[in-house]
């Protein structure tokens, strides 16, 4: 159209496929930022004047749809803007559109993010099952790991190749790192239940006599019995009978002066102290008894479970409040 100031109108449809520099760092929570350019192939700025049209202060851009929806992006906003720029065969101008996508990440919500915290919860299960449950814990433990690596796998397999770390790739590492921290909990339960079976005390053999202190024979103990009674007039010593000297170790060797009063208090304990069965029978009380002292396997367990989701919501917090607010 030539009008009579001699302005001329021309109108072209041109149907153009734009390359679009993409950034996956926010990966599927990002925004996709893409240019398209006109300008002249041939004539600068001197034979060429473009501009953009604006008239009645209306945007020189204008959709011919309100909204245009894309199966992973949203057209979110879009603006134009001109340049001058200069080459060696003089300075020409270039038009400039740019359009803002943010990506649709709906579908990863229910494909990656919703079965990682089920296989997450599921791997928790294992702490409530119990130190004597080590198959079955080990079997929700491997499972969650191999479900996990295969769900991924099958993500990542249709993105692009690139060199830095994706938002996706955080979460899948951090749900494998509590998946794995999950099984060296099982680990250290396991060899903690193996440890306490090996240094549980043995049930210790009741022991037929003792000696007698000042005599030659030995007295039969029966029952164990504490017994309380005046000595004999030709004898200055006295004695408590109480049971077998293994299975008490407040059974000691007292020995009391003729000066004392006659009516004395004596634990005899036979030959306890000087036999080796009765020093490695001290030995290993002993430390069964340091063990008691340390974590329980039902202690460690119960730690877990408070310890193990407290992280995680720590963990989503950060995650959800960093990717979320980026741009």
């Amino acid at each position: 159209m030539i009008y009579p100031n001699g302005t001329v109108w021309v109108n072209y449809r041109v149907q153009v496929k734009g390359p679009c520099e993409m950034d996956f760092s926010a990966f599927p929570m990002d925004q996709q930022t893409c240019h398209l350019t006109v300008e002249s192939f041939t004539y600068n700025n001197q034979e060429v004047d473009m501009r953009w049209l604006d008239t009645n202060g209306n945007a020189p851009l204008t959709l011919l749809k309100e909204s245009i929806e894309l199966p992973d992006f949203v057209l979110t906003n879009y603006t134009t803007y001109s340049e001058h720029v200069v080459y060696p065969a003089g300075v020409w101008n270039e038009l400039t559109m740019k359009f803002i996508f943010t990506r649709r990440y709906g579908w990863y919500i229910f494909q990656a993010y919703i079965p990682t915290y089920l296989t997450i919860f599921i791997s928790w299960i294992s702490f409530c099952l119990g130190p004597k449950m080590i198959p079955a814990r080990t079997m929700l433990g491997v499972n969650s790991l191999l479900a996990l690596t295969f769900q991924f796998g099958n993500i990542m397999r249709n993105l692009p190749r690139v060199s830095y770390v994706k938002a996706l790739d955080v979460w899948c590492l951090g749900c494998l790192a509590f998946v794995f921290c999950s099984l060296l909990e099982l680990a250290i339960v396991g060899s903690l239940a193996a440890q306490n079976d090996k240094n549980a005390p043995t049930e210790p053999t009741r022991r037929q006599s003792v000696m007698s202190l000042g005599t030659a024979g030995s007295v039969p103990l029966t029952s164990p019995k504490i017994c309380k009674h005046n000595s004999n007039q030709g004898s200055p010593h006295s004695f408590l009978r109480y049971g077998s000297a293994n299975s008490d170790p407040r059974m000691r060797k007292r020995i009391f002066s003729p000066e004392r009063a006659p009516e004395k208090v004596m634990l005899l304990s036979g030959n306890e102290e000087t036999t080796p069965d009765g020093m490695m029978e001290k030995i290993r009380l002993k430390k069964h008894e340091k063990a008691r002292n340390k974590w329980t396997c039902d202690q460690i367990d119960l730690f877990s479970m408070y310890a193990f989701p407290s992280l995680f919501v720590i963990f989503n917090i950060f995650y959800w409040s960093y990717y979320l607010t980026r741009h």
